[in-house]
Order: C-alpha cells, then structure tokens, then sequence
C-alpha cells in the first residue's frame, strides 16, 4: 500500500504534463507523408538571416482565407527538429504568439531558392 501512492503521484504528473505543440506537430506530419503538398511562398533571404525578419516577411506574403494578416508576433521557442518521411527532415520549429493565436511555423531552407515555410496552429 506504503507504494501506491507514489505510483499514483508519478501517474498524476506525467498524465497532467504539458504537451509540447511542437513535439505533437511533428508527431503528426511524421504520419502523413503527403503534408508537404501545397503552396507556399520561398523567403528569398540568407541562411543566417534573423528569424525575426524571416518570419516577418513571410507574414507579409500570406493571408487567411478572410483576408487579414498576422501584424504582430512573439517568438515563444524555437526548435531544430526532424519530420520522418521527409527528405532532408531537418526543419526548424518556432512556436509564436500572434495577433491570430498560437501558430507554430515549419522553416526548411533550400540552398537554391531560400527558406520554405508553413504555418499550423497550435491546436
């Protein structure tokens, strides 16, 4: 009996954690190898640009489907992370605060054309 309340408190924590956006993302895309189809814009800026100035162009190259635009963003974390069944699989992760909710933005960049991105919410 003296262990069963230990094995419940250990059951408590890991049931109630947090999960990461990120980590769920991949998990997901990392089941559906057709998620990469689709349109996107290429951010034609360096490698070593800021993601900052990455992001904010892409915000300014896209829209909702009501026409409006994310204006204003905070970057809550960044990530290097790998979507299996993608070739190359290294991106990186940032999760932002936006004026349109918890995004999270996939960035992969490609030597001859700049940086791919995509948006996801974090939902």
């Amino acid at each position: 009996m003296r262990f069963l309340l230990p094995l419940l408190l250990i059951i408590s924590s890991v049931i109630s954690a947090p999960i990461d956006p990120i980590e769920a993302l991949v998990q997901k895309l990392s089941e559906n190898h057709f998620w990469r189809n689709g349109s996107y814009p290429i951010i034609e800026l360096p490698k070593d640009s800021d993601p900052k100035a990455i992001l904010a162009s892409y915000f300014d190259k896209i829209s909702f489907d009501d026409g409006s635009r994310i204006a204003t963003f905070q970057i809550k974390q960044f990530k290097n992370v790998k979507i299996k069944g993608s070739l190359p699989d290294d991106y990186v992760a940032i999760l932002c605060e936006t004026d349109h909710g918890n995004k999270i933005i996939l960035m992969q960049f490609w030597d001859e054309a700049g940086w791919w991105i995509r948006l996801y919410d974090t939902a």
